[in-house]
């Protein structure tokens, strides 16, 4: 079973939907501007319009999301605290291998 779909002919979707579904499903999409899925995992026609019809809504809700922005954080004084204590030991190993001064 092959759904298709008009992305650009769509008037059940902004301008700007269109243009962000354009651009993040481009693969799926042809030079006439149609969105099309297949499906023939099961034996029955209705089985496999409905997995379809799914993958394809599942597919837009997908590309419609916005991605959440990163809120950067910063590490606990505690994880500073602990590298400063191995860059010591550390220093302290390296100044061990030294020749001792005359």
């Amino acid at each position: 079973m092959e759904v298709v779909w008009n992305v650009v002919g769509s008037k059940g979707v902004s301008e700007a939907e269109k243009e962000i579904i354009l651009q993040k499903l481009a693969a799926k999409i042809n030079a006439e501007g149609n969105l099309s899925f297949v499906s023939q995992k099961e034996r029955s026609q209705s089985m496999n319009k409905a997995t379809v019809v799914e993958v394809l809504h599942q597919r837009l809700i997908k590309a419609l999301t916005p991605v959440k922005k990163r809120v950067p954080t910063r590490p606990p004084a505690a994880s500073k605290e602990e590298r400063m204590k191995e860059k010591m030991i550390r220093g302290e190993i390296k100044k061990m291998r030294q020749k001792p001064p005359l």
